[in-house]
């Protein structure tokens, strides 16, 4: 590979580069760097499993420095420690273009957390940072909650799997007084116990973020630690079904000692815009997949246009087919499965990450980030395009 393609004119209109699981190492890491130094056009790169390790983070994040276009970077799963974040670190209180950062599957230590700490007091453009799988523990808690006191950006900060004990969760519940901005905070798979819960929940009982949840044929109950204002929507016209699932999950509420003054049941069309309230986040499981494309589409579409341009979040839980090898075999055996049921029941079908994203981009979103769990199903996060 020549650098020197990425900046001639034959380039020009290439804005995605997908490099996942190759083996470009430190010295690819490098052509690439020189590239983008000068390059105006690419705005996101995905290199996912490349071996780049510590020199070719390096070269990349020099080329942070002066690179005016890039708006993703994907470094995930490849041998970043706490000495070669410091470099991106740096290159992220100079860069004022880049809005997400995904280091999942790294090295990255409490050290390496308090370099992006000090880079998120100065940054003011990133609002997505994904240190799933590192190692930052309950001092990096610390540092990264610290920083979220006075950070004014930032809107998603995914933990996930990190070593963080209840004195972490304290930290962050204490940022979460303060902090204004953020809107997702993963910490799924750490070591917070109920103590940490119920420092979180303290933070945020004064919480006024309206979320609405989409509850199709399938019901599901929702266990609610923070008190936050939930409408339960139904997207079907059948006062007979709305009454049976309000009775259901009434219930079920009533069992958790759930306020009756935090939640709200309102039934529609979810392909009619006006009967869908305005919101900050939209919460919908299991519906897509009951429909065709363009079916789909039609949904993204009413949404958006019931948030009448507000800035929302759009959450899709739904089983994802991840890319074909052996680690994700057992998961897609599942996601396949469904996906021919979802065909002979409904002409409708299980989608891969590629998909959603065009579904998405014609409905009128665009995709934030696709949150991975240890089950078949995965959290598809979008926001308006």
């Amino acid at each position: 590979m020549k650098s020197g393609r990425l900046e001639h004119n034959i380039w020009l209109t290439l804005t995605t580069l997908n490099l996942k699981y190759n083996q470009i190492g430190e010295v690819g890491a490098q052509y690439l760097a020189d590239a983008l130094q000068n390059n105006t056009a690419l705005t996101a790169l995905y290199l996912y499993r490349n071996k780049i390790g510590d020199i070719g983070a390096q070269y990349l994040a020099d080329a942070l420095k002066r690179n005016r276009a890039l708006t993703t970077l994907d470094l995930s799963y490849n041998d970043i420690g706490d000495v070669e974040v410091q470099h991106l670190a740096d290159a992220l209180q100079y860069n004022t273009t880049l809005t997400t950062l995904d280091l999942y599957g790294n090295q990255i230590g409490n050290i390496g957390a308090q370099y992006l700490a000090d880079a998120l007091q100065q940054n003011i453009k990133l609002t997505t940072l994904n240190l799933e799988r590192n190692k930052i523990g309950a001092v990096g808690a610390q540092s990264l909650s610290d920083a979220l006191q006075n950070n004014t950006i930032l809107t998603t900060l995914n933990l996930y799997n990190n070593g963080i004990p209840d004195v972490g969760a304290q930290y962050f519940a204490d940022a979460l007084q303060r902090n204004k901005t953020l809107t997702t905070l993963n910490l799924t798979g750490n070591a917070i116990g109920n103590v940490g819960a119920q420092y979180l929940a303290d933070a945020l009982q004064y919480n006024t973020v309206t979320v609405i949840f989409f509850l199709w044929i399938s019901c599901f109950y929702l266990h609610f630690v923070i008190k936050t204002r939930y409408l339960l929507y139904w997207g079907i016209k059948s006062k007979k079904y709305t009454t049976i699932q309000q009775t259901k999950l009434g219930n079920e509420f009533d069992k958790q000692n759930i306020s009756k003054d935090r939640y709200q049941f309102i039934s529609g069309d979810m392909f009619d815009a006006t009967t869908i309230p305005q919101a900050d986040a939209y919460i919908m499981k299991n519906i897509i997949h009951d429909w065709n494309d363009q079916r789909a589409i039609d949904i993204f579409k009413a949404i958006r246009k019931a948030a009448n341009e507000q800035q929302v979040t759009l959450f899709l839980i739904e089983f994802v087919i991840l890319p074909e090898n052996e680690q994700n075999k057992n998961i897609n055996n599942i996601a396949h499965s469904i996906d021919m049921h979802m065909m002979v029941m409904l002409g409708a079908k299980e989608r891969t990450q590629y998909q959603y994203e065009y579904l998405l981009k014609q409905g009128g979103f665009q995709l934030k980030q696709l949150h991975y769990t240890q089950t078949p199903i995965s959290i598809i996060e979008a926001v308006p395009n």
